[in-house]
């Protein structure tokens, strides 16, 4: 059981490496951010837009490890 959900795990990361979902950076985002992981050189930016209390699109850019 436990072989078969990492199986899972694997192939939907493996997906989202290979077909990524929005990507890109939203032009005068409501928020955004930064990360820097040090020990392993990942750089990712994160853009949003918010409508009251609602996320209405979001946006990420960056290079590192298929996880990130």
């Amino acid at each position: 059981m436990v072989s078969s959900l990492d199986d899972l795990y694997k192939d939907i990361i493996l997906d989202h490496y290979r077909n990524p979902r929005n990507r890109g950076w939203i032009d005068h985002p409501d928020v955004a951010a930064r990360g820097h992981n040090p020990l392993c050189g990942d750089e990712l930016e994160l853009s949003l837009r918010i409508d009251g209390d609602r996320i209405v699109d979001v946006r990420v850019r960056g290079k590192g490890c298929s996880i990130s």
